[in-house]
Parts: C-alpha cells; structure tokens; sequence
C-alpha cells in the first residue's frame, strides 16, 4: 500500500534556528512518533526502529535511516527510511522531504512523506492508514515546535557563558560587539540570541574585535556552553 501525506506548518522561529535541528539526525528523528535511532554506519546513515500502532495492532520495523539530501541553499532535506517487521510479517519504506521557507522572523516548514508497507498494517484500509500518517506528522510538527522553543532561551545562555567575562574586560566595546554581532548584549552577558547562527555571528564579532586568542576563547566556551546545554551548534 503506497500513501502519500503532506502538513505544513509554522514555526515562531527563525530559519537557521530550524535548519540546525532538521539537519540532526538524532533530533528530528526523535520527533517522529515511535522512531528513534540506534547507531550508525557513516555520516548520513543511521541504524533505527519504528514502531506504527493502528487501534490496537502495532508492528515495529527495524532497519536504516538514510539522509540523501541536506542543501543548505535551498533549505530542503530528504530522508530515506526502509525497514523490515521483526516479525518478518512485512515492511515499511518511508521518504519524507522537508522544505523551509523564511516568513519575516518566522520559518514555514513543508513535509512531505512517502509511504508505503506491506503485511499486516497494509491490510487495515487505505482511509485508516491515511488518518494514522496524518496523525503522526502533526505529532511531528507539535515535538519539533517544542523542541525549538525550548532552544531559544539556551542559545543566549551560550552566548552569555562569554559576554559575561568579554563584557568586563571589554566595557568600551559593548557597542561595537553589538553592531558587529546583530545581537544585542546587556553589562551582565543577557542578551537576545536564538539560535546557533546568532552565536556564530557573536563568535566572529568577538574576533574582530580581540583578535585570534579572544576568538579561540569564545569558540571553546561557546561549544563547552552548547554541549552543556545540549543544544547543537554547526559551524563552530
């Protein structure tokens, strides 16, 4: 049985604060209902099960995860998920493709899946698959959305873990931090990033400003901060 499902969604944040956490595996994948990773074989394929309850029938599918797509430039990523009943009673393959579009300070998010099982869950009616697929991807959408919101308020405290100290040996040079970053900072380190973007535009406005030893500094406090906080931070 083939199915194909689309939602579209937005979200109050901003694109890169997205794009980060669509491109983590473990994070996106952990916003699907019943999936979660278990390993992995290189850098864009990934070890994983899947579990799909339909009323009172359920099967759990166990096989790969590929990333086939990550482009930065057009903000689209397809995802390959192919696995196998443990029961050897039938099979599930699953593309989803997801695509952001930038709205003023908000992000539109458009997911597309393709499904398609054999075996038992198969024989349950189109119209019954249907209205799970859908289910599944607004629980998607609702994880993702606090996921995000959740991040936010961590990316200024990774931030803060250095303007704190940058601040006070630099007092004179809050404005130029400010201009140059796009993040404005308060005397206490309290400021407004939101996402790993923000923080990288900090880090290179620190760098400008106190040289290669200030830079290596913030760098490392900024990941120390970030694996603390475990929020991700590419680029860095």
């Amino acid at each position: 049985m083939a199915l194909d499902l689309q939602e579209s969604f937005e979200l109050n944040a901003p694109i890169d604060l997205v794009w980060a956490y669509l491109i983590d595996p473990q994070r996106v994948v952990g916003c699907l209902p019943g999936a979660r990773l278990t390993g992995s074989t290189d850098a864009h394929t990934y070890a994983g099960t899947m579990t799909v309850k339909v009323g009172l029938v359920s099967a759990t599918y166990a096989g790969t995860v590929v990333f086939e797509r990550v482009d930065p430039v057009s903000r689209v990523t397809e995802i390959l998920g192919v696995g196998q009943d443990g029961k050897g009673k039938g099979s599930a393959e699953m593309r989803m493709s997801s695509r952001l579009t930038e709205i003023g300070g908000r992000t539109r998010v458009t997911v597309h899946s393709s499904l398609n099982l054999t075996g038992i869950l198969a024989q349950m009616g189109r119209g019954i698959i249907q209205n799970v697929g859908r289910e599944m991807l607004r629980q998607f959408a609702a994880r993702f959305t606090l996921t995000l919101e959740q991040a936010r308020a961590k990316y200024a405290e990774v931030v803060k873990a250095h303007a704190q100290n940058f601040v006070k040996l630099h007092p004179g040079k809050l404005g130029e931090l400010e201009t140059l970053s796009g993040v404005k900072v308060a005397s206490d380190g309290a400021n407004n990033a939101a996402s790993a973007a923000d923080v990288l535009k900090y880090v290179q406005a620190v760098k400008e400003i106190g040289g290669d030893v200030a830079h290596t500094s913030a760098r490392l406090t900024a990941r120390n901060a970030a694996q603390r906080l475990d929020v991700p931070l590419p680029g860095l």
